[in-house]
């Protein structure tokens, strides 16, 4: 039925907050700020609501559960695959984290069911999903069958034929994007980031390794895990590949500070981690070059937790840390201290003893540079971060050691009004 209003409700993570240590802009509680709108909304007569966010499948499946004036979830930030198999041999490449739709129970509202859909990232699938409503805004039931009359992510591969009007509307500006389709190397492995916050990956070693050749008689460099966003295949790497890795156009900056003052950086890194969950963000959250670390976690040792460090010289060889000896360190401006968003999570503020230089090379161009140096690429995992996850202390279990180890969501969503 015509006229029916619905109302969209965004959510964002409160773990965004890290971008505003000086606390300008606050971040609430998704549950009660949903929950608060929603209620609103319905006073003001819209009847059909959708929570559309970017706070990960947890805290979806949460909001599905608590707040009843809802009628769907979209999630986003945890680039969760949701995915209902058609049958036995309808196996998808990736591995599914719940149903597509999830159908969660209320609590508010009992008897009431409400679907959560997230699709992966990176626009690797659309979601597709069809929903039926009666005239008061309400899925029809059953809500898995009545009120959700199709639902599938779909996998945007080369199966799919582009439409040719919109190919033809973007040829005047492809026109104009040769340089970024200019050749600069190539790479004999895939180059890739993990999706765990606490483990090197071969894409941070290389991106740490370019921002260190940056200056001269420097290795070690940091990069946080959060601005690496995409991925190398095997072959040519252009400059537009570049760019989609590291699209922020931040400066490669020099710190110069005491040992002392670095290890207290990365023992503040290290209190991020959870000892109960080697996977929870945000982790360690640091790529790093010219460094072996050993790091053990357990819930008794904040601030304790960095065993050992290992500094590579100038000439290739790895010797301890020493407190008084100064450093050279590059590290990607979001993350020094006054930095483009006033320092991220705080590891390098107030550190006595630490001058800060503002670089003139952003990180693409210091890895593009690289990349044409060092061609053909093949970096790996090499033993610069291992952390041990210590609960014994809590629970009796054990250890568990991490040597090496997961856009917002794209989805289309149908809604039909009929008269019941």
């Amino acid at each position: 039925m015509r006229g029916v209003a619905v109302g969209i409700i965004g959510y964002i993570t409160r773990t965004t907050e890290y971008n505003f240590p000086d606390k300008t802009l606050l971040f609430l509680d998704e549950v009660e700020s949903v929950r608060t709108e929603a209620e609103r909304l319905h006073s003001e007569g819209v009847r059909v609501i959708i929570a559309l966010g970017h706070s990960g499948y947890e805290v979806d499946l949460e909001l599905a559960r608590l707040v009843g004036r809802l009628d769907l979830v979209v999630g986003g930030h945890s680039h969760t695959f949701l995915y209902t198999p058609a049958n036995a041999t309808d196996i998808p490449a990736d591995a599914p984290g719940g149903p597509y739709p999830t159908y969660v129970k209320n609590e508010e509202f009992s008897g009431k069911v409400i679907p959560v859909v997230q699709a992966k990232a990176f626009t690797k699938y659309l979601g597709e999903l069809k929903l039926r409503f009666d005239n008061k805004g309400d899925l029809l039931l059953p809500v898995d069958g009545a009120g959700v009359v199709f639902a599938k992510p779909h996998l945007l591969d080369s199966s799919v034929v582009p439409d040719n009007t919109t190919l033809e509307m973007m040829a005047v500006w492809q026109g104009n994007l040769t340089e970024y389709r200019t050749v600069v190397g190539n790479t004999t492995v895939e180059v890739k980031e993990e999706y765990n916050d606490s483990v090197e990956s071969n894409m941070g070693n290389l991106l740490t390794d370019s921002m260190a050749a940056v200056y001269e008689n420097t290795t070690i460099a940091f990069l946080n895990n959060g601005g690496i966003r995409n991925r190398f295949e095997v072959g040519n790497i252009t400059r537009e590949d570049i760019l989609f890795v590291l699209p922020f156009n931040n400066t490669v900056d020099l710190l110069d500070l005491p040992g002392k003052a670095l290890r207290m950086a990365l023992e503040r890194a290290a209190a991020k981690m959870d000892p109960a969950d080697p996977t929870k963000y945000p982790g360690f959250g640091l790529q790093l070059a010219g460094l072996k670390l050993n790091i053990t976690v357990s819930s008794s040792n904040s601030g304790s937790r960095v065993q050992q460090v290992l500094v590579k010289g100038l000439d290739g060889k790895f010797g301890d840390l020493a407190d008084e000896r100064m450093y050279r360190v590059a590290v990607g401006s979001f993350l020094a201290p006054a930095g483009q968003q006033r320092s991220l999570r705080g590891i390098f503020d107030d550190l006595e003893g630490l001058t800060h230089t503002v670089g003139s090379v952003v990180d693409a161009v210091a890895l593009e540079n690289w990349v044409q140096k060092m061609s053909p690429l093949s970096p790996r995992v090499e033993g610069r971060l291992t952390v041990t996850f210590d609960t014994s202390d809590s629970s009796g279990v054990g250890k568990t050691t991490l040597d090496i180890f997961c856009v917002l969501t794209a989805v289309t969503v149908l809604l039909q009004i009929n008269r019941v």
